[in-house]
């Protein structure tokens, strides 16, 4: 009786400590990691989604910013914290989805070493050209590109980013040629398309939006397989006759590998809950961005599904690691 009876209690202590365990989370701030510099058009919606995880969490989210590296200086930072929940960071399409797979040495493996919360946006990438340009689609860049090879150059926020390799991929779709010419970010190249000096460039919405809308220039098309709410007046690549082709920059909320499954779950929660409120959608799309949340599973599968992509495209370009 008596072995039942301590048994009994034991059992009781433990389920009181797990109970007290999954109440007491967070018990103290809560880090929140930005891989951009201050200022940059992630910042605000980072510091929006910290503001209403703090409200539902009844703890301050603290807004780091450590940019560098294109991305992976944060992350690294993220990822080599403890998995206790009292860390989580920002994930980009260069951080997590292709700039690791073009180091040499990578900070860090996005498969192995992220616990996955839940995707945040999508950012459409527009194809842009001068309002005046003789292309009026698609199709007629390619045809104009095969007609002269290596003619018509085009702008990009530098190489290796998401603007060049989108580029590149549908180059290697329909087999044409196109000049490449980096920037240092996508302003000065949507600067230089403004002013002539520039034919074609892979531009996102928060560098041009504003000329598109006066009719400085023009949008071919939003090279996402679907249409964006950011952009809703320009097709997406499907719609152009270019099916199965997505190319859209994208942000996503990690954690730690190892970050204890209901803690995981309970941000999940929390950020679904917030992405969902027409208040927040409606920023987020201010800011040049879509709100677009997701399972833990299914923002693990994403990346995934990025990393391969975009290790393709970037071997099949002959890109080599640096």
């Amino acid at each position: 009786m008596n072995t039942y009876l301590r048994a009994a209690a034991l059992l009781l202590v433990l389920a009181a400590g797990a109970a007290w365990g999954q109440t007491a989370y967070p018990s103290k701030p809560i880090r929140f990691i930005v891989p951009f510099p201050p200022g940059g058009a992630t910042d605000p919606v980072a510091r929006m989604l910290g503001a209403e995880l703090s409200k539902s969490l009844g703890q301050q989210i603290v807004v780091e910013n450590r940019g560098g590296g294109g991305g992976t200086i944060g992350v690294d930072l993220g990822v080599r914290s403890p998995p206790d929940g009292y860390t989580i960071f920002l994930g980009s399409t260069g951080g997590v989805g292709i700039n690791p797979v073009l180091m040499a040495k990578p900070l860090y493996d996005p498969v192995h070493d992220i616990s996955a919360i839940s995707m945040l946006a999508l950012s459409p990438l527009l194809i842009v050209v001068p309002p005046a340009s003789p292309i009026r689609s698609v199709q007629d860049m390619i045809a104009a590109a095969k007609a002269r090879p290596e003619s018509i150059a085009y702008g990009t926020a530098g190489s290796g980013t998401l603007h060049h390799l989108a580029a590149e991929m549908l180059q290697q779709r329909f087999d044409f040629k196109i000049t490449h010419v980096p920037y240092k970010g996508s302003g000065p190249a949507a600067t230089d398309l403004l002013g002539g000096q520039l034919p074609l460039a892979f531009l996102d919405v928060s560098s041009i939006g504003v000329h598109l809308r006066s009719g400085k220039a023009r949008a071919l098309v939003n090279t996402g397989a679907k249409r964006s709410a950011v952009v809703p007046d320009i097709p997406s690549m499907a719609e152009v006759g270019v099916p199965d082709f997505d190319a859209v920059g994208w942000f996503m909320l990690g954690a730690p590998a190892n970050t204890p499954a209901e803690i995981i779950a309970l941000l999940n929660r929390e950020t679904v809950r917030i992405l969902a409120t027409p208040q927040m959608r409606e920023r987020f799309i201010l800011s040049g961005i879509e709100a677009r949340s997701s399972t833990p599973a299914e923002a693990a599968a994403f990346i995934r599904e990025e990393l391969a992509k975009w290790t393709r495209v970037i071997r099949s370009a002959g890109i080599t690691p640096g």
